[in-house]
């Protein structure tokens, strides 16, 4: 069952399942590591999440987790709902999440100028979130869902701006959710509060400052807090180290170093995992 920040009792779940994109799975912690930090230490968590999917990745992780772990009393879902215009494909043996298609190198123009459409993916994102959202209501675990971004935030890409019938059709599952991420951590200027400056890439070549937009870990915490989470002293603590321990690290190949210990630090938690 979906269930309010209020009602949040960390010391009371075993098992913690995590989906989204890279707010959710990222090389610093996010939200939802916050929230695994409040629970026991022996709790397992797997995060299924990986940088660059979309809301249709989100929901066959989601689904193929169950299958092979069977959600159920004293486990607890984590889900933030990623930006839409995003394509998702398993080939192979893996997911490609290339990420948003206006900034991606996976597909190339002419796909985008025959298939990319920002209101066909609103379209189909919201029915994909819907079917998510009523699943989750009616397990037997705990869960806890968010949305990155406004519904009709992939207006600016797409020259189609008749949206407001689609959101108006979803209107009630749009209003069900708490306010959206983008409005705790936004710069006021149409942007992100921007997580990080660093060098990239730093192996070969010119290493050139990449501003990154991903909400720093502070950042995801104000958005917790700002929804109605109650998060611990302990944890506030931890949060405010590793941010300040962030702000030290200037390449991305030490940040991504330094975020691979910090999670392989938390004993049972599986950030690498893919149910297929």
């Amino acid at each position: 069952m979906i269930i309010q920040p209020t009602q949040y009792n960390p010391s009371k779940y075993n098992r913690v399942f995590i989906f989204g994109c890279s707010f959710t799975n990222y090389v610093w912690p996010t939200w939802a590591n916050i929230l695994h930090f409040e629970t026991n230490p022996g709790t397992t968590a797997y995060n299924y999440g990986a940088a660059g999917g979309g809301n249709l990745f989100i929901l066959c992780q989601m689904m193929a987790a169950n299958q092979k772990h069977r959600f159920q009393q004293g486990d607890l879902i984590l889900t933030m709902w990623s930006t839409f215009c995003r394509e998702d494909r398993y080939i192979g043996h893996k997911w490609e999440v290339p990420g948003n298609l206006w900034t991606q190198n996976f597909y190339d123009e002419q796909f985008l100028q025959k298939y990319a459409c920002a209101k066909g993916y609103t379209v189909r994102d919201l029915a994909l979130i819907s079917a998510g959202t009523d699943f989750m209501k009616n397990t037997s675990a705990d869960a806890f869902a968010f949305l990155s971004v406004p519904p009709d935030w992939d207006r600016q890409f797409n020259k189609i701006h008749d949206f407001d019938n689609v959101l108006d059709l979803y209107q009630d599952l749009i209003s069900s959710y708490p306010q959206v991420m983008y409005e705790s951590v936004k710069d006021g200027n149409g942007g992100w509060v921007n997580g990080h400056k660093y060098f990239w890439p730093d192996v070969g070549g010119t290493s050139k400052i990449f501003q990154d937009y991903h909400p720093n870990t502070k950042m995801y915490l104000k958005y917790l807090q700002d929804i109605g989470f109650n998060i611990s002293n302990q944890t506030q603590a931890k949060v405010e180290q590793y941010s300040n321990e962030l702000l030290t690290i200037s390449h991305h190949h030490d940040i991504r170093k330094w975020g691979e210990e910090i999670y392989k630090g938390l004993g049972n938690y599986f950030w690498k995992e893919n149910p297929i």
